[in-house]
């Protein structure tokens, strides 16, 4: 009999049968256990990717490495996170730690690749594009090599062919092409076509490498740097890294035979000595397996079962089939999109090349709603209200009030408040959340044309106070730009969420041309027990001059309002809105 047959695994079952029928043997092979692989992981990972949620694939990213430390997968995916949050240093470490395992991984090159256009190495970018191996993207691959011509002075085609999938990246290309060749109809054709993405909101950046078309920071990534979660390599133990054609062998053997298997699947059976296979580990994906050397004895059965964990590393691997599907979705994810601000500033050139100075304006209030550090200077100071410590009361001599109204639009209670305001013809002074008002345009727009003042709340609600400066300035910026650019016209007053003030809040907002409008009267806490405390609170706590504080969330508010109005108007109050009531005193011009 012959001491191997390296025959197809699924043959090996017989051969063991026909082996021990002649030696008169019951063969057992239980079910072993199988490695542990990255895909549970991946999978959760990839659809969070999807959708934005950078934390969340973080998160099960690192669990999978703690699980499977030598899945080039779960690397690739490290990388992918780590520089869709603009961590370079990171993702160049996650992407190498795959290029390891997996010498000729097409995904990691990519990913390094990018990592070196986003710092401005366009060379190095386009050497390492230009040698990308077997398994990359064809049409991912083009269109970064189109961007990075278009930096270096080389511009796209009037048409890119490129796959409908990567029609956002192609529409980039060709816009910035036409305002290269002064085409201005073709390019802001482009651009429309853009700013109108359905898969993401009218003020936010898609998740992915954003093309800026400026070829000193040519990339831009609009996820938050993840905090806390730290994407490291695990340590490797390259003594159990395997290539080529490895030899197994078994050793103490004393009768019986061999069987070996990789992952659960039988390779290989040895009735005499030496026990010796060998195992071509070209034709298994890179990456971490589970070798068994099992030893049955002179009856079948198996005596003793070793278990050994390696990875394997060769060029040209054949993909896991199970990874595939998941390493085409990362290819997309990583596909250059164009950034909806800098292509906002592409058309805010074109306007401007072609004489029309008040679109070039608008467009470039649509950058600054998107990132105001694209557009910075975008909006001007406003008028003489700008000027002046924080607004807590109007003139305690006139028997006025302002209502004021926190925290919308939203809808399903805006909506119910503007009607009740409208049939009782009162104009109110709405505090509005940027993001609210991203979501939301046609309920501000209504809010316009009621009659209503329309004023700023920041754009995500955060304590202006305690935020870094920069910080508290965009988040007013970008709520100023917001506003502007969906009614034409930037708000003048802002009230810090919480009321949290400051000397240094109230200059920065000087500098965008906002006063900050404080309150005399907070119902907050009464919003909270119901409308009768609402009604009982305001109508015992209203004075002239009055800044009365609601809010724009709270069912309680509305049912309140009507009796709020009527029991005011009753006490002889008008109302007006916030910029009324400043210019009802000399004192506050």
């Amino acid at each position: 009999m012959a001491n191997e047959r390296s025959i197809p695994s699924g043959n090996l079952m017989r051969l063991v049968s026909v082996l021990c029928m002649n030696l008169a043997l019951t063969p057992v092979f239980p079910v072993t256990a199988q490695r542990t692989t990255a895909l549970p992981y991946a999978h959760e990972a990839i659809g969070y990717l999807e959708q934005g949620d950078t934390a969340r694939a973080a998160a099960r990213v690192q669990d999978g490495l703690k699980a499977v430390p030598a899945s080039t997968l779960l690397h690739n995916m490290a990388g992918a996170v780590l520089l869709l949050t603009e961590d370079l240093a990171g993702s160049e470490k996650a992407f190498s730690e795959a290029l390891h395992l997996a010498p000729t991984d097409a995904l990691a090159e990519y990913g390094l690749a990018v990592v070196d256009l986003a710092r401005g190495r366009l060379d190095s970018a386009g050497r390492s594009l230009d040698a990308l191996s077997p398994g990359a993207d064809p049409g991912v691959r083009e269109l970064a090599r189109q961007y990075l011509g278009l930096l270096m002075g080389s511009p796209p085609p009037t048409s890119v062919a490129l796959p409908a999938y990567l029609d956002p990246g192609r529409l980039g290309l060709e816009a910035a092409s036409a305002l290269q060749r002064k085409d201005r109809e073709t390019g802001l054709e482009r651009v429309r076509r853009i700013m109108a993405d359905p898969t993401t909101a009218r003020y936010s950046e898609p998740i992915a490498p954003l093309m800026t078309y400026d070829a000193h920071r040519p990339l831009a990534f609009a996820s938050p740097r993840l905090r806390g979660i730290k994407l490291q390599s695990a340590r490797r133990d390259d003594r159990n890294v395997l290539s080529g054609s490895t030899p197994l062998r078994a050793e103490g053997i004393d009768g019986g035979f061999v069987s070996f298997r990789v992952d659960g699947e039988l390779i290989s059976v040895v009735n005499a000595r030496p026990y010796t296979t060998v195992w071509d580990t070209t034709r298994m994906p890179n990456g971490p397996h589970v070798v068994e050397t099992v030893i049955h004895d002179s009856s079948g059965q198996e005596a003793s079962v070793r278990r050994r964990e390696v990875i394997t590393r060769n060029p040209n691997a054949p993909p896991s089939p199970d990874d595939q599907e998941i390493r085409q979705r990362l290819w997309r994810i990583l596909a250059f999109r164009p950034s909806k601000a800098s292509t906002a500033m592409l058309a805010s050139t074109m306007e401007a090349d072609g004489g029309n100075a008040a679109e070039a304006s608008r467009w470039r209030t649509t950058a600054a709603a998107i990132r105001p550090e694209v557009a910075t200077g975008t909006l001007r100071p406003g008028t003489r209200l700008s000027a002046g410590a924080p607004l807590w009361r109007g003139d305690p001599t006139k028997r006025v009030v302002a209502l004021t109204f926190d925290d919308g639009p939203k809808p399903g209670i805006t909506d119910k408040l503007l009607a009740i305001l409208e049939r009782e013809g009162v104009r109110a002074t709405f505090f509005v959340i940027g993001r609210h008002a991203a979501a939301s345009p046609d309920l501000l727009v209504r809010l316009l044309q009621s009659g209503m003042e329309v004023a700023n709340h920041s754009y995500s609600h955060p304590n202006l106070a305690r935020i870094g400066r920069e910080e508290a300035r965009q988040e007013l910026l970008r709520t100023n730009a917001c506003v502007a650019d969906i009614l034409g016209q930037a708000p003048r007053w802002f009230r810090p969420p919480g009321g949290n003030i400051s000397e240094s809040l109230t200059e920065i907002a000087r500098g965008l041309g906002l006063r900050a409008c404080m309150w005399t009267v907070n119902a907050e806490g009464m919003e909270l027990l119901g409308a009768d405390a609402v009604v009982r609170y305001v109508l015992g706590n209203a004075s002239p001059g009055a800044i009365i504080l609601l809010h724009n969330g709270r069912p309680s508010t509305v049912t309140a309002l009507p009796r709020v109005i009527r029991g005011l108007r009753e006490r002889g109050y008008r109302f007006v809105t916030v910029s009324e009531l400043a210019n009802a005193a000399a004192e506050y011009r």
